[in-house]
């Protein structure tokens, strides 16, 4: 905290008096740490700049409740998410929403107008985010519509791409249920 020493605020000629300079090098200790809490404070304004302090305190607003294995990341992410969310509904908005949480190609939507239903598949190797997936449908589709989601499992097409002796050392579970790589 170079930038910032009382001492330089003191005039001249009381910078030389050295019980001054003992009383000002007791204080710097004091201002710097609420120099740092200023900034720190300045921060959590922001969800990008945020700490770990100002998420928490987001999703205690919002009523998010963070996973266990979430990165800080993730959670500003999900806060964001919520930020974001504006009703009226819109197909749109819909289809923008699940592209920021699943990417661009990682879900399919089907909505039947006559039948008042939506649809939404999502791809395996999003499957981490079904839950939050699920919270968003609950939150921004209309009351009226039956909503189903479901994950798109490997399916034959998928694992065509593989040899046998790739597939042989795979049950049956682990064909279907995991990303294949």
């Amino acid at each position: 905290m170079g930038e910032r020493m009382l001492m330089q605020y003191l005039p001249p000629y009381m910078q030389g008096y050295r019980e001054l300079a003992q009383i000002m090098k007791g204080e710097q200790v004091e201002v710097d740490a609420l120099w740092e809490a200023l900034v720190d404070g300045m921060k959590e304004q922001f969800i990008g700049d945020a700490t770990e302090y100002g998420i928490s305190r987001w999703e205690r607003i919002m009523g998010i409740t963070p996973k266990a294995t979430d990165t800080l990341d993730e959670r500003r992410f999900r806060v964001l998410v919520r930020l974001n969310e504006s009703l009226p509904y819109t197909y749109r908005s819909l289809n923008q929403r699940l592209s920021d949480i699943c990417g661009s190609d990682g879900y399919v939507v089907a909505l039947d107008t006559s039948a008042y239903t939506l649809n939404v598949k999502i791809n395996l190797i999003n499957r981490s985010n079904f839950g939050d997936v699920q919270e968003l449908l609950d939150r921004i589709v209309p009351a009226n519509l039956v909503v189903s989601l479901e994950i798109i499992y490997n399916q034959h097409f998928t694992v065509a791409a593989y040899t046998h002796a790739f597939l042989a050392g795979r049950t049956h579970g682990q064909i279907r249920n995991e990303v294949l790589q």
